[in-house]
């Protein structure tokens, strides 16, 4: 992660004005909510519901309004890391902590698009989806707010940002699941945030690697990492992962279980991409770059859920 060029600074600073209040809603992140329609192709492959207009389109809001949520916290989170993101070699260049944006304007437009999110999600949807929702903004708060903060606790930022994962997969679930039928099994939702804290962990690992002392200045949790500990705690959590996906097989899918193999070459490639300089899992989002990468992912579970059905 070089530093800024000063080309690339004078491009940064004549930017659009406007532009720049919808940065740090960083729609470009929403490819993470890529689990609500998963969360909703399971939901119908678990109760054997076809997919017409109707179910597509509750699909789509369901993505849609947790995009608004996400772009929600994403500005509450700029907003409280401006003065970290000043000390970072490139974050420094986000929005705020250039001067480009102020505050006060921001969160005005942050309160607009919570207020449009909320109020479109309770006229289309029931209160499962609501409750889920619901859930996926409290979780961004937890992480970035004082005085709790969960993000400046270190080992315990990984796993608790990514209770947003199974989170994400509960409102794809309840978009197109009737209140009368089934939950999401516990053990799915377990594997996800298995996966996600995995990710998140190999994250901390890739940022460690390749800032060094410097980033303890940007983050203070970086004081407490070493190479070491993080490797063995993604570790277990990719074991965490696989064993509940294998338990969940077992009890409710059995004949899924020869697939299994499967996912562990996925989590498996992801751990490899975890020491490479340029680590595409330090920005997760940006994982579209690694086309084939998820095209594999991808192909994996299809044939997980074709086999399921």
């Amino acid at each position: 992660m070089s530093e800024p060029t000063a080309a690339e600074l004078a491009a940064v600073a004549g930017r659009t004005r406007w532009l720049d209040y919808l940065r740090p809603l960083r729609f470009d992140h929403w490819i993470k909510n890529a689990v609500v329609p998963v969360g909703s192709v399971l939901a119908l492959a678990a109760h054997g519901t076809d997919l017409d207009a109707g179910v597509a389109a509750d699909v789509l809001a369901a993505f849609l309004l947790s995009g608004g949520v996400s772009s929600v916290n994403y500005a509450v989170n700029e907003v409280l890391d401006a003065p970290f993101d000043a000390r970072h070699p490139v974050k420094r260049l986000r929005p705020i902590p250039s001067g480009r944006v102020r505050v006060g304007p921001l969160l005005a437009l942050t309160a607009a698009v919570a207020a449009v999110t909320g109020g479109v999600a309770a006229w289309w949807f029931e209160p499962p989806f609501m409750a889920a929702l619901l859930a996926l903004f409290l979780a961004g708060l937890a992480y970035n707010l004082p005085p709790l903060r969960l993000k400046d606790w270190a080992y315990l930022d990984a796993p608790v940002e990514s209770l947003t994962n199974p989170i994400r997969l509960a409102i794809g679930w309840y978009a197109v699941s009737p209140t009368e039928l089934s939950p999401p099994p516990a053990l799915l939702l377990a594997a996800m945030w298995a996966f996600g804290a995995f990710l998140m962990t190999g994250k901390r690992l890739a940022e460690l690697r390749l800032l060094g002392d410097v980033a303890a200045r940007y983050r203070p949790t970086f004081r407490a990492y070493s190479v070491g500990r993080l490797l063995a705690v993604q570790l277990a959590y990719a074991g965490l992962g696989l064993l509940g996906l294998a338990a969940l097989f077992a009890l409710e899918r059995p004949r899924l279980l020869p697939g299994l193999p499967l996912v562990a070459v996925v989590v498996a490639w992801a751990f490899r991409m975890t020491f490479e300089r340029d680590s595409p899992l330090i920005d997760p989002e940006h994982l579209y770059r690694r086309p084939l990468f998820l095209l594999v992912a991808l192909a994996v579970f299809a044939a997980l859920v074709a086999w399921a059905v």
